[in-house]
């Protein structure tokens, strides 16, 4: 229980991305950030997941959804990080030329 308290009180309020929030893992993800009091942003290109997975949040204040894919646009993608709480341990531009470098491999 105490790791529960500790964890609404991190998350309240913050603006939280998940990417692949339409999938059946990331959409029950959502709903547990949304359920902690986050705000959460759904990017997902819906080559796996499914609108359906996340309609039920669709008319919440707190929940917005970007069709797409995250190596779609670094711009867009920045813009969107720029207004998240969360700020990973090394820069979003590192993680994206990380993946893609991984991905051709």
């Amino acid at each position: 229980m105490k790791a529960f308290r500790e964890a609404v009180t991190r998350l309240k309020g913050r603006h939280i991305l998940v990417t692949g929030g339409a999938g059946f893992i990331g959409s029950n993800l959502v709903e547990a950030l949304l359920e902690l009091g986050a705000r959460v942003t759904v990017l997902d290109d819906l080559s796996t997941g499914f609108e359906k997975n996340i309609e039920e949040f669709a008319s919440r204040a707190d929940f917005s959804f970007i069709q797409g894919d995250i190596r779609d646009s670094l711009a867009d993608i920045s813009t969107i990080q720029q207004q998240l709480d969360y700020r990973p341990l090394y820069t979003f531009e590192e993680g994206i030329a990380a993946y893609l470098a991984f991905s051709k491999r």
